[in-house]
């Protein structure tokens, strides 16, 4: 579980990072990096944060996705399932 939230906070940085570059932002995914949060949790490769989706649903809640594009694997990081 460890690994599926720091990707999760990896693939949230480098997306707010992208849309508004800052010196914090850059240090925390560096920092992130280290612990090796830029892997796929299953097959240990370098992710690609542009496949990365965040939308809102009817419902207004807000449903974060990513699929890795070495192993397939689909992750869903709904908002109740971390907070």
């Amino acid at each position: 579980m460890k690994g599926y939230l720091l990707l999760r906070e990896y693939l949230r940085t480098c997306r707010r990072v992208r849309n508004r570059p800052d010196e914090e932002g850059r240090k925390k995914i560096a920092h992130l990096r280290f612990l090796g949060a830029h892997l796929c949790p299953d097959c240990g490769e370098e992710i690609d944060p542009e496949s990365y989706r965040c939308t809102k649903d009817a419902e207004g809640a807000i449903l974060e996705s990513y699929r890795c594009l070495n192993c397939g694997n689909d992750y869903t990081f709904p908002r109740d399932r971390v907070h």
